[in-house]
């Protein structure tokens, strides 16, 4: 019975373990869902490229996508000059944090 006894202790503290860890899965997931955010630049024009033939549009389906996905901060933009680039890249990664 003192074998029996050991096993049900061992068992339920096993139980109790893996529930705390799920409940720490479950946390942690629910907080990185809330922090999901995305920047999508769709460039159709440089300077020593040729022109791409489509970028608006992929650039709007890769944002329906994410927001479909649980992004809750999507920020598309479209034809940015370096300067305009630099800018938004600084101001989303401000804002990721």
């Amino acid at each position: 019975m003192h074998n029996f006894a050991r096993l049900y202790c061992l068992g339920r503290r096993l139980i109790l373990f893996v529930f705390a860890l799920m409940l720490t899965f479950a946390a942690a997931d629910q907080a990185l869902a809330a922090k999901k955010v995305a920047l999508i630049i769709g460039n159709a024009a440089y300077k020593r490229v040729s022109a791409l033939p489509n970028p608006k549009n992929d650039a709007e389906a890769v944002s329906t996508m994410l927001k479909s996905a649980g992004f809750s901060v999507v920020d598309v933009r479209h034809d940015l000059d370096h300067r305009n680039f630099t800018r938004v890249l600084r101001n989303f990664a401000d804002h990721a944090k």
